[in-house]
């Protein structure tokens, strides 16, 4: 199973306290939206989920198991789509299907490549390098390249942040459509400071303040699943969740504000 637990978890540079005294946990299959302003954290949650940091003092674990660096159980997506530019769209994707699984033939490798650039829409840009690709379409690739390595855990850092508002809402769809069509159940955290882009994505929001410390929050997003934009606004629940949202996240933002006035 492929369930996440973050138990007291506590990072800091130094003497620069970032995260203090995390706990939630993520159910097998379940889409996590951290939500906060920039600053608070959320990356570093990220990178300490992924193993690319340790945690100071605490443990999170995946399936059981604690996280002591970079795995197989775990992708990411960043913003910046981390493609290497000297290779194709599709070398890119068949890199990271050999380190994953070093068992198949090249063939295979191809083949599956072509399956998931498909599912993307990109499989004409199969041979073509990331520069002659939108940057939609390079985010595009990058999921393709994470569900394409079919980890349980999918990590995704603002990945739609540097995109247009349309761009944006077409990627959105598409990793829901992935997400629900992926076998076995994927668990998704994904990085957001979008209250409107936590809502439709996630079945739970965890809002973290600027100032270190619990969670602000950890609120489960009731509406009925496939969701519409539309849905965010329409229901009397959803409206009381998405003011809530906003309280927090206004009371982090003007806490930040008075003390650079002192």
């Amino acid at each position: 199973m492929n369930e996440v637990v973050i138990e007291n978890v506590s990072f800091s540079y130094g003497r620069q306290t970032v995260l203090k005294s995390i706990s939630f946990e993520a159910e097998a299959g379940e889409f996590v939206c951290l939500l906060g302003p920039s600053g608070c954290g959320k990356s570093t949650l990220l990178r300490l989920l992924a193993g690319l940091d340790a945690p100071t003092r605490g443990r999170i674990t995946v399936g059981g198991n604690t996280v002591t660096g970079p795995g197989l159980d775990r992708s990411v997506v960043f913003q910046d789509y981390s493609l290497f530019p000297w290779m194709t769209t599709g070398e890119n994707i068949i890199l990271a299907l050999e380190q994953a699984n070093a068992n198949r033939k090249k063939a295979e490798y191809r083949e599956i490549a072509r399956e998931h650039l498909s599912r993307v829409g990109l499989l004409n840009s199969f041979d073509k390098l990331p520069s002659k690709l939108s940057g939609g379409m390079r985010q595009r690739a990058a999921i393709a390249r994470a569900f394409a390595i079919d980890a349980p855990v999918l990590l995704m850092d603002e990945p739609f942040g540097a995109l247009d508002a349309v761009t944006r809402t077409r990627l959105q769809d598409l990793l829901l459509r992935l997400w629900r069509n992926q076998t076995g159940g994927k668990t998704v955290f994904f990085v957001t400071h979008d209250i409107e882009e936590a809502m439709l994505l996630a079945d739970k929001i965890v809002v973290l303040g600027l100032t270190p410390g619990p969670a602000q929050g950890i609120f489960t997003v009731d509406i009925p699943r496939p969701r519409s934009r539309r849905d965010i606004y329409s229901s009397e629940d959803a409206q009381t969740l998405r003011n809530t949202l906003v309280s927090l996240l206004y009371e982090s933002s003007l806490s930040e504000s008075e003390d650079l006035l002192v």
